[in-house]
Formats: structure tokens, C-alpha cells, sequence
């Protein structure tokens, strides 16, 4: 996915979720190996995205930032994404 198509994703999920009173979640780059590398998971093929697990943190943290200034009164919940629990706590 290029900067252009995952700023976009980013507008239009800012934009289509005014109308959610819930706790929102936005476009976390996910860090399952598969996800990653490529492979299948849950019966589902990914080509993966061949970037390391600190990438995935920084375009997940990148992608909060970005909807929190499109929309700063919806409730953006972040997900914390890691393969390791010293994974999790450097994203936290």
C-alpha cells in the first residue's frame, strides 16, 4: 500500500465513522507473521507486507495520529500491535 492509498483509507475511515458512539479503531498495520512474511492465516492468504515489526508499529502509531487530528471528537481506541511482549511494550 502506498502513502497516498493509506492516507486515503485513513480520510475515509475518519469520515465514515461519525456516526459510531463507540470506541473506533482505525487501520492497524497488524504484526502476525503471516501478515508479514506472507503465508496462510485463517484460511485466508497474505502476500505480506515484508516490513519489520517496528515498521508496522510506526504506520500504526502514524495512522492514530492521522485520525485523531481528522476527527478529534470521535474515540479513537489504539491497538497496541507486536509479535513478542517486549514487541507490545516498545509500542506502548
Amino acid at each position: 500500500m502506498s502513502h497516498d492509498e493509506f492516507s486515503a483509507s485513513t480520510t475515509a475511515a475518519a469520515s465514515n465513522r461519525s456516526r459510531f458512539p463507540t470506541p473506533l479503531s482505525g487501520s492497524e498495520w497488524m504484526c502476525e507473521q503471516a501478515i508479514i512474511a506472507g503465508g496462510w492465516w485463517g484460511g485466508k492468504w497474505f502476500h505480506g507486507t515484508k516490513k519489520s515489526v517496528a515498521e508496522h508499529q510506526y504506520l500504526s502509531v502514524v495512522n492514530a495520529i492521522e485520525l485523531r487530528m481528522l476527527a478529534p471528537e470521535l474515540p479513537w481506541r489504539i491497538v497496541l500491535q507486536g509479535q513478542t511482549p517486549d514487541d507490545y511494550c516498545r509500542h506502548a
